[in-house]
C-alpha cells in the first residue's frame, strides 16, 4: 500500500509485490496531500484498489479475511539481489548489480560510482556499493550537490575578492601602481563572477518558494 508522500519512492516495491501475485492499494490522488508516489505508482503499476486514506484501512481488513490461491514463483535475480543487499551492508552481491541493469553516465551523489538503471522503464538506480536512488531523488540530491558546489564557489570568490583588495593596497603604499592595478582588477572580475552565482542562487530559491 502506498500512501501520501512526494518524490516516486515505492514503485518498484510495488511492482515486485504484484509481480508476486500480491494486492496492491493506493491512496487515491485527490485525496492526497502530496500525491507524487500515489500518482507514480499509478502511472506503473496496475494497482488493485484506489480509495481515499479514510476507507483503506476497511479495504485492508476485508482483504486479509479473503480466500486466496497459493501462488509460488520464482523470484527474480535483481529481486533476490536487492533484498540481500538490502539486508546486508557487508556488500556480499554488491559486484553483480551492474550486471543487472542498463549502464547509465550517472554517478551516485553519495559515492560517484557509477548509477546502473536497474528498473527500466521506471527509472530506479542503483550503485556497486549499494546506494540507490529513484529519479526524483536523484534530481533533488544533484540540485542539492549543484547549490552547496555554488554557494562554496561564491566564499572562495569573496576570499579572493578580499585578498586582491589587501594586495592591491599594500602594492600601491610601495607605489608599484601596475602590480596594483593588476590585483585590483582580478578583484573586479571575482566580485562580478560572485554577483552571477549569487543571483542565480537567489532565483532558484524564489522558483522553490513560489511552486512550494
Amino acid at each position: 500500500m502506498v500512501l501520501s508522500r512526494s518524490l516516486d519512492d515505492g514503485t518498484t516495491g510495488m511492482v515486485a509485490i504484484k509481480n508476486r501475485a500480491g494486492t496492491s492499494l493506493a491512496q487515491s490522488r485527490d485525496d492526497a496531500l502530496h500525491p507524487g508516489i500515489p500518482q507514480n505508482v499509478l502511472e506503473h503499476v496496475a494497482v488493485d484498489q484506489i480509495a481515499p486514506v479514510s476507507q483503506l484501512g476497511a479495504l485492508i481488513a476485508e482483504d486479509v479475511l479473503d480466500d486466496v490461491d497459493v501462488v509460488v514463483t520464482v523470484a527474480p535475480e535483481s529481486l533476490s539481489v536487492e533484498v540481500e543487499v538490502f539486508g546486508d551492508d557487508g556488500g556480499a552481491a554488491f559486484a553483480v548489480i551492474p550486471e543487472l541493469g542498463r549502464e547509465t553516465t550517472l554517478t551516485c551523489p553519495g559515492c560517484s560510482g557509477s548509477l546502473p538503471e536497474i528498473s527500466v522503464g521506471i527509472g530506479d538506480h542503483r550503485g556497486p556499493v549499494g546506494h540507490a536512488g529513484t529519479p526524483n531523488a536523484l534530481l533533488d540530491s544533484y540540485s542539492g550537490g549543484l547549490e552547496r558546489a555554488m554557494w562554496a564557489a561564491v566564499r572562495a570568490l569573496e576570499q579572493k575578492i578580499t585578498l586582491a583588495r589587501r594586495m592591491a593596497t599594500d602594492a600601491r603604499a610601495s607605489s608599484h601602481s601596475i602590480i596594483a592595478d593588476r590585483y585590483t582588477r582580478k578583484g573586479e572580475e571575482a566580485l562580478a563572477a560572485a554577483g552571477v552565482l549569487r543571483m542565480q542562487l537567489l532565483q532558484s530559491y524564489l522558483r522553490e518558494r513560489n511552486s512550494s
